[in-house]
């Protein structure tokens, strides 16, 4: 059985947890994370801002080694 991650950082999550569950994902032999594509975030502050998908992707893209890396729907006409 293969097994996937996947997270929602437009409800708080920045780039730096979302890289601490990348690397965690990937220790414990997750097969793949993937990541929601919403450039809005739930709530309201700086602490809810949302980050860009692939902009994050190519960050954990540098760190990581196995993981898969992918987004959920990229939404091309935004």
């Amino acid at each position: 059985m293969r097994y996937a991650v996947m997270v929602e950082p437009q409800r708080g999550l920045a780039y730096e947890d979302l890289l601490c569950v990348a690397r965690t994902a990937e220790e414990a032999g997750f097969e793949a994370l993937h990541r929601a594509d919403h450039l809005g975030s739930f709530g309201a502050g700086p602490e809810r801002d949302a980050t860009e998908a692939w902009t994050t992707l190519a960050g954990l893209a540098r760190t990581t080694t196995r993981v898969r890396l992918g987004v959920l729907v990229s939404p091309i006409t935004w």
